[in-house]
């Protein structure tokens, strides 16, 4: 009896050197799991900016001032790819400007950050009753090339104002 289990004793640590033997073994063809050092750029995740990933969207797509002088925040995702810089706009109907104030800054240059946007509009920009909005999101190379995805990067949204 004390035998048989000295020889299952064996086997069982034979089985795991075994093993661990295989688990560190080099891993064949094209996988991203490797423990090769010399292991080529295919491996890498491509960091070049894609302005099909480009992307904003507001929160809300209907909002209401609480009066004729207070603001309206406007908040939403958004995605920037890779690219450096970007500036989010906002228009009015007839593709005038409209002030927009980042909520985190202050400044009248709003950006995308961390997946995120909050702008200001103040209630001088806009016209008593409805005003129909565009936001978009241009991206900016490191040439400082300006790219707007038409498909993603350009909602509509409305803020009324009593």
């Amino acid at each position: 009896m004390k035998s048989v289990l000295s020889n299952m004793a064996l086997l069982a640590s034979l089985a795991m050197a075994f093993s661990s033997i295989v688990g560190c073994s080099n891993v064949a063809d094209n996988s991203l799991l490797t423990d090769q050092e010399n292991d080529s750029s295919s491996h890498t995740v491509n960091k070049d900016p894609l302005s099909t990933e480009v992307f904003i969207a507001v929160d809300s797509s209907s909002l209401v001032m609480p009066t004729s002088t207070s603001s309206v925040e406007v908040t939403g995702s958004c995605y920037t790819s890779t690219y450096p810089d970007n500036n989010v706009q906002v228009f009015n109907s007839v593709g005038a400007a409209v002030a927009a104030m980042d909520l985190k800054t202050g400044s009248y240059n709003p950006k995308c950050r961390d997946g995120r946007f909050a702008i200001i509009i103040s209630p001088g920009s806009l016209a008593t009753g409805t005003n129909d909005l565009k936001i978009q999101l241009p991206v900016l190379d490191s040439s400082n090339k300006t790219t707007l995805n038409q498909a993603n990067a350009v909602r509509y949204f409305s803020v009324t104002k009593p």
